[in-house]
């Protein structure tokens, strides 16, 4: 495992501060972990490393579009809240400052959008609006624990679900596309607050409306019961990426007596992460999501370390500038 790794100073394994840091580099960890493995469907025989390649050429620990958009909202939140129009313009402003860097991997819908170069949140709202209303694939729900990250510091947890979901629309459309970003947002949330993972179901109730809790708890129970990761769509559609994260998550959860432990930690963030690359496909994706939220519950420190030395990208950040940018988003 690793700890104390940041240039500020030593860090509590476990503490809502390591927390906070674990939410963005499980994040990248899990997105660097599936980059290699993307659009395939690694067997049981495959040992699932942190190997680069895949179909873009990344780099072994390098992040994809997944992490570089989360680092691009914990920027803007670095300057205003994110509920706020000046923040949103800044996460905007920062979606088309990695635009410009020719990323080699950009999801359809994010550059249909970034394509058209709008100034402002409204702008690119108005943009996205555009494609169509329910343009649903992963794209928002990607980069979700950024939003968690910046508001951890709150009590209460209104203001975040107003951002998660303002965030979302700058890019994605459909009302399940929003909730799901505000499901997630909140999962890693709570889970910097706690120390644990959540009961998603609670997690549904407490942010879905009511007229859409039943299906959204159908959702949650098929990913807490099917035995394989076959859903109503595959994990590009934004649902069925949330269903193969907490897929993968719940079925490597360990006994409650072993979890609190680092090595539980450390096992639940290797056995999840790799189940969740197992059910294949937008592999960066899922994992990403997935680690988001297994950071968040076990902090920066249960990380495996020959990941975290490993991990780099846009915009020019290693595990230390992104445990840093975590920080300062937070405060």
């Amino acid at each position: 495992m690793t700890q104390s790794y940041t240039s500020q100073g030593e860090v509590d394994e476990g503490s809502a501060h390591d927390r906070v840091r674990g939410a963005l580099l499980g994040t990248a960890a899990g997105d660097a972990l599936g980059a290699g493995y993307e659009f395939s469907f690694p067997g049981p025989e495959v040992p699932i490393v942190m190997k680069g390649g895949g179909p873009f050429g990344f780099a072994p620990g390098e992040w994809t579009d997944d992490t570089a958009m989360a680092a691009g909202i914990a920027r803007a939140a670095t300057l205003h809240r994110l509920d706020t129009t000046e923040g949103l313009d800044a996460v905007a402003a920062e979606f088309l400052r990695w635009q410009q860097s020719d990323p080699r991997d950009m999801g359809n819908q994010t550059r249909r959008v970034l394509s058209r170069r709008s100034p402002t949140a409204a702008a690119m709202q108005a943009t996205a609006a555009a494609t169509g209303p329910d343009n649903a694939g992963n794209g928002s729900l990607m980069r979700t624990a950024a939003i968690a990250v910046a508001f951890a510091h709150d009590q209460t947890p209104t203001a975040m679900l107003s951002a998660a979901a303002e965030v979302s629309r700058l890019t994605n459309t459909g009302v399940d596309t929003h909730l799901a970003c505000q499901v997630w947002s909140h999962a890693v949330w709570s889970a910097i607050g706690t120390g644990a993972l959540p009961d998603l179901h609670g997690t549904v109730t407490a942010v879905v409306p009511h007229g859409a809790r039943d299906r959204w708890h159908q959702w949650v129970t098929a990913a807490e019961t099917q035995d394989r990761p076959v859903f109503e769509h595959n994990n590009g559609w934004v649902i069925s990426a949330l269903q193969t994260a907490w897929w993968g998550i719940h079925r490597t959860r360990p006994a409650v007596d072993h979890a609190d432990t680092p090595d539980g930690a450390d096992a639940h963030i290797r056995d999840g992460l790799a189940a969740t690359v197992r059910a294949g496909h937008d592999t960066d994706t899922t994992a990403a999501i997935a680690g988001g939220l297994l950071g968040a519950a076990y902090g920066a420190a249960a990380i495996p370390s020959e990941w975290t030395r490993m991990l780099h990208g846009w915009p020019g950040l290693d595990t230390v500038g992104l445990a840093d940018l975590a920080d300062a988003a937070a405060r």
